[in-house]
């Protein structure tokens, strides 16, 4: 729940601070509660699973928090569920994660009531690479259009 702040700087810097809980303990660490749980799930594959035969399938449930003002129907305490594929990538491993969560969402009862949502974030940022337009920029107008802002 609790991650070194630097964690999430990677990816998003100060445009990313000012949507996270981040604060100090006793001795100076700059810490932040989760925004997401992704990157934690990075962590844990770089420091316990390498050794292991690729590709990893991994699911998580946790509560992540959010500082900035909230959308509506959204809140800054949430739960978060997610699936990761580790050490495989492309199109493929996508269907078989769509594939999986739909298979779940069948044996629980909830199959007919679930719309499946595609979308691709690395298309955006490769659009604004193109435009020349720095990381730094990239994460406010990603953060923008997540608000509905853009």
């Amino acid at each position: 729940m609790i991650e070194e702040f630097s964690l999430f700087a990677m990816k998003g810097g100060e445009e990313l601070r000012r949507t996270m809980y981040t604060f100090k303990d006793k001795a100076e660490r700059e810490l932040s509660l989760r925004p997401e749980i992704t990157p934690s799930i990075a962590r844990v594959f770089l420091d316990k699973l390498q050794p292991l035969p690729r590709p990893i399938k991994l699911y998580y449930i946790g509560t992540v928090y959010r500082y900035d003002e909230p959308q509506n129907g959204r809140y800054r305490e949430f739960r978060q569920a997610g699936v990761e594929v580790l050490g495989a990538e492309g199109p493929l491993v996508d269907t078989l994660v769509i594939n999986d969560l739909y298979t779940f969402f069948n044996k629980i009862g909830m199959g007919n009531i679930i719309t499946i949502k595609l979308n691709n974030i690395s298309i955006i940022r490769r659009i604004l690479e193109d435009m020349g337009i720095n990381e730094g920029e990239q994460e406010h107008i990603l953060h923008l259009i997540d608000k509905g802002l853009f």
